[in-house]
């Protein structure tokens, strides 16, 4: 009889330790009227096994392993929730359960429900949690401590772009064009004149370029701040006056899953993930993150950056403000503390990939920010990856790089012209990584999250203690070293611009140069030049290897016409014509040439300049046979000089 006991015991502990009920859940359930419905996410114990399609991945491309990574997901969440789905449907039509959602880019149900229905569900053995989709304040009180009027004449480029060298790799002909990165936060103001005419095209499903989850909707505009002072980083072109973006031609996806008060719900931000990558996004920027003393479903987030990953789909996520607060290994936030996509010789300790770059932040003297968090994390508890153990081993080194976060300039969420300055954070890291993200993109559309993320890493300025660490991760990112590393498709230059002469000067010089800058990615030039327009009889498409083009001889008050076309291995391209218009003729009592090279002769005089050599400003003010005449120092640089008199006669060929 006492073994019955013992058995009935243990089969009753069994049951208790087997709910799938979180002890968050079951306090929100008694304190919750029975009539009332409650937020909640229903994790599901199936997960999908990438490791049984990787051979058939590697021979896709981009596209078509994106293609082929959504149908399988959506089919096989079809599947695995199928027989639940009945089951809450039932529930569903006796009123017990509600605003329903199933998604594929992780096993989750999303919906309200009463606690009876909780109850039922959670009898079943195909549920690995059921947990209360709490909403949490994610985002930290942010210094604002100034707003600017648009200025449209400054062109200013803000100091984060330029430490990380955005700057010169447009000069090289990137600037984000062809890529997609999604802003998963407050929301954007789409309306802003330093995105609106890059903002992603949603067509007719979602005309307001992206979706809220918040609230449900499709306007995700931004009334908080957050989500447009981040998307500014990513993307804002200086159309109102200052240059925030690393890249300026990225579309910009507004994903909103935090209300004004910048608090929201996790199963909200796997909803976002999932739009992504079901509309094509290149990169995600997170500017957020939940606390593990919060206790975030960790598992969830990874599944969903891992199918993001296998999709070839890169995250840039914060490391989050706690510094050293919370201690080693729970310092970074999550998403943040989800592994990258590709593993530092550093970090000896290998564990699972994903789909995340986790981003420190640093100040304009390449500091850490005092409140960037610091790793490293463990993941040795959270089934089924059960990795990355920390002490005695080294747990997943974090963050993996760092970026400009402290005093940054971005755009206001309340006008379509205005800035605010001196946002500090990882959240504004975040956007200049996922920014350097799409300028790779934008050289080589078929680069994978893996090489994004090693290259990303071994072209960061390194900084900290020896190796990679968990202070600044590899390094302040560069975004000029981080591109040229990138292995690019074809792609012709950008056209030539800042001729000189102006197009349409007047009055030139004859002996005068033409000049022009590389327009970005140009690695040789053809010129064509002539008097007609297109020109091309005087000069048709010589080959020139620096911008620069001497003129044998112009005529007088002549309109010359030129064009210049970009060469590089991938290409050419035209540039605009042209032109110029030289200067009158001189007074006739006037010569020109080199006067310090020859002997000359006037009215039968022969004037020698001192000495052996001759002296270029020597000048020489006579009177000869009643004839007034000078010799006058003009240009020391080329040369030019000019001789005043009567009649003059010299021995000079020209």
């Amino acid at each position: 009889m006492k073994n019955i006991h013992i058995i009935i015991l243990c089969l009753f502990c069994c049951s208790i330790q087997a709910s799938p009920l979180t002890s968050q859940l079951e306090e929100k359930i008694r304190n919750t009227p029975s009539q009332e419905y409650i937020r909640i996410y229903i994790a599901l114990t199936d997960n999908y096994d990438f490791r049984s399609v990787e051979g058939i991945l590697a021979k896709f491309n981009k596209i078509e392993k994106r293609e082929f990574v959504k149908q399988e997901l959506k089919s096989y969440y079809l599947e695995s929730q199928e027989d639940i789905m009945s089951q809450i449907n039932e529930l569903k039509e006796e009123g017990l359960i509600t605003k329903v959602k199933d998604l594929w880019i992780t096993n989750v149900i999303i919906c309200e429900s009463t606690g009876e229905a909780i109850y039922e569900l959670a009898k079943r053995k195909d549920i690995r949690k059921i947990d209360y989709d709490e909403y949490r304040i994610v985002l930290p009180d942010i210094d604002k401590n100034q707003s600017h009027l648009n200025d449209p004449q400054s062109r200013e480029i803000t100091w984060n772009v330029l430490i990380v060298n955005a700057d010169d790799v447009w000069a090289e002909g990137y600037t984000g064009q062809g890529s997609v990165v999604s802003v998963i936060d407050t929301g954007v103001n789409y309306n802003h004149q330093d995105l609106n005419d890059h903002m992603w095209g949603g067509g007719i499903f979602f005309p307001l370029h992206g979706y809220d989850f918040h609230n449900d909707d499709n306007n995700p505009m931004d009334d908080m701040g957050h989500g447009t002072h981040c998307a500014g980083t990513v993307a804002g072109d200086g159309t109102a006056g200052s240059q925030t973006g690393i890249a300026p031609d990225a579309a910009i996806m507004a994903l909103k899953v935090l209300d004004a008060s910048g608090g929201g719900y996790e199963s909200s931000c796997w909803e976002a993930i999932e739009f992504s990558v079901n509309n094509d996004a290149d990169v995600m920027s997170l500017s957020l993150g939940w606390l593990h003393a919060w206790g975030p479903d960790r598992t969830s987030w990874r599944n969903a950056m891992n199918s993001a990953l296998f999709a070839g789909v890169i995250a840039s996520v914060a490391a989050g403000n706690e510094g050293t607060q919370y201690g080693v290994p729970d310092n970074i936030r999550t998403p943040g503390d989800v592994p990258p996509p590709w593993l530092h010789p550093d970090q000896t300790l290998t564990g699972g990939l994903s789909a995340v770059v986790s981003v420190g932040a640093t100040n304009s003297n390449d500091g850490i920010a005092s409140f960037s968090s610091r790793g490293p994390v463990s993941w040795e508890t959270i089934s089924p990856f059960l990795d990355y153990p920390y002490n005695p081993e080294m747990g997943l080194i974090r963050p993996d790089v760092s970026a400009p976060g402290e005093n940054i300039k971005s755009l206001a969420h309340y006008s379509n012209t205005g800035y605010e300055s001196g946002w500090s954070g990882t959240s504004m890291a975040t956007p200049c990584v996922a920014g350097v993200m799409a300028l790779m993109i934008s050289k080589d559309p078929s680069i994978t999250p893996t090489q994004m993320s090693e290259i990303i890493e071994t072209s960061s300025l390194h900084l900290g203690s020896t190796g990679k660490n968990n202070t600044y991760g590899s390094g302040r990112v560069d975004a000029y070293d981080a591109v040229n590393m990138v292995w690019g498709d074809p792609i012709p230059p950008n056209p030539a611009t800042n001729p000189i002469p102006q197009d349409g000067q007047i009055s030139i010089s004859l002996d005068s140069d033409l000049r022009w800058s590389n327009g970005g990615g140009a690695t040789s030039f053809l010129i064509f030049f002539g008097t007609d327009n297109p020109p091309t009889n005087i000069l048709y498409g010589e080959w020139l290897e620096s911008p620069i083009y001497v003129p044998l001889q112009l005529d007088y008050e002549t309109e010359y016409y030129w064009q210049i076309t970009s060469i590089n291995q991938y290409g050419e391209t035209e540039g605009n014509i042209w032109s110029f218009t030289t200067t009158g003729p001189p007074d006739e009592t006037y010569e020109t040439g080199d006067f310090s090279q020859f002997p000359w002769q006037f009215q039968g005089y022969e004037i020698s300049w001192p000495n052996d050599e001759p002296i270029e400003n020597y000048i020489i003010m006579e009177e000869i046979d009643n004839v007034n005449w000078s010799v006058t120092y003009e240009d020391n640089n080329s040369g030019i000089y000019s001789a005043k008199s009567g009649p003059i006669d010299h021995n000079q060929a020209s």
